[in-house]
Formats: structure tokens, C-alpha cells, sequence
């Protein structure tokens, strides 16, 4: 069975988030409202700005581990 862990991430963990998130909308574009291409193509900085608004909102993000 898998483990699922929940951490938060905070601003300096962009680059995980960012890849778990492409990753996510290669495998299942379908759950998403944006497509991959749209997402890779956004600036890094956008990838760490957006981590810094979720995280004044204290929100959490799941990373499944096998």
C-alpha cells in the first residue's frame, strides 16, 4: 500500500512543487483547468510567488510516496 505524506510547502520548495505539478498534468490533464504546455511555460518566479500566496492561506499539499 502506498504512504501518503502531507507537508507544507513553503515558498523555498518551488522547484519540488513545480515539478509534482507538471508531472500531475501530464498524467491526468483532465483534473486540471490549465494544460501542461500553459504551466511550463510560466516564469519561476510565478512557480514561487504562488507558493507564497497558498502559504498565507495555509493550505497543504499531499505527496504520495511509494
Amino acid at each position: 500500500m502506498d504512504k501518503i505524506e502531507i507537508i507544507k510547502l513553503n515558498p523555498n520548495r518551488w522547484e519540488e512543487y513545480k515539478e509534482l505539478r507538471l508531472q500531475a498534468l501530464k498524467e491526468n490533464p483532465e483534473a486540471f483547468g490549465s494544460t501542461y504546455e500553459e504551466a511550463a511555460d510560466k516564469p519561476d518566479k510565478e512557480w514561487k510567488s504562488r507558493l507564497e500566496k497558498v502559504q498565507k492561506l495555509k493550505n497543504y499539499w499531499m505527496f504520495l510516496q511509494n
